[in-house]
């Protein structure tokens, strides 16, 4: 206190820690760390890795188009990717609570959890996308003006919707596509006669979306 003429101290809520020094390394450095925190912290959950693989894999093919169509910066689409990323990663530790309420369950797991390179700010941004897998949207603490974001979300929510049967959705005969401030999912006749409960679960999405500021629409194209 003396030698730097210091007055007072306080505690804060957060610390530096690691972090700060893998920054400084590099950005891959920083990656790296998030991506292992991550798969360590899901391995101890008994997170089913194949379902990882499927969601995510989906969640950026249904992202592409509607980065092109935006016409996003590059900083700004690998952001996104990168959010889908870890939230793939973790959106199924709640079920090592309950299946039923798994996405409540790994949200409140990781609002409360210390993983390694993650700021508090972060945790708390990747516990909404779990909480908000499915359901509601009203219950999310989210920037619903950050288009980048709930574009992301509605990718995520799409592709968890897809993948219910835990098994690689086919995509051929869909297609995403912005509308306005909002966004369409077009399905062909065939294909809707096809996957009977996805075009099911697709039409409980359009009512979730129907109460935000972000209109969805299912289109059945002949």
């Amino acid at each position: 206190f003396a030698v730097l003429d210091i007055d007072s101290m306080r505690v804060a809520n957060g610390s530096l820690r690691h972090g700060v020094l893998f920054k400084l390394l590099s950005p891959q450095a920083e990656t790296d760390l998030r991506r292992s925190a991550l798969t360590a912290f899901s391995k101890r959950l008994y997170v089913d890795a194949p379902q990882v693989e499927r969601v995510l894999k989906q969640s950026l093919v249904l992202l592409e188009p509607l980065a092109q169509q935006r016409n996003w910066p590059t900083e700004a689409h690998h952001r996104c990717q990168t959010l889908l990323s870890w939230a793939a990663q973790v959106h199924e530790i709640g079920h090592a609570v309950s299946p039923v309420e798994g996405h409540r369950h790994g949200a409140y797991i990781l609002k409360n959890a210390e993983i390694a390179g993650f700021s508090f700010g972060e945790l708390q941004r990747l516990s909404m996308f779990v909480l908000g897998q499915r359901g509601k949207l009203r219950k999310l603490e989210i920037d619903r003006t950050d288009m980048e974001l709930m574009a992301s979300l509605l990718c995520f929510r799409l592709s968890v919707l897809l993948c219910h049967s835990r098994q690689t959705p086919n995509l051929r005969g869909t297609r995403l596509v912005c509308v306005n401030e909002g966004y369409r999912f077009e399905v062909s006749a065939d294909w809707a006669r096809e996957y009977p409960q996805s075009l099911f679960l697709l039409r409980e999405e359009v009512n979730a979306w129907a109460k935000s500021d972000h209109e969805f629409n299912l289109v059945v194209v002949s």
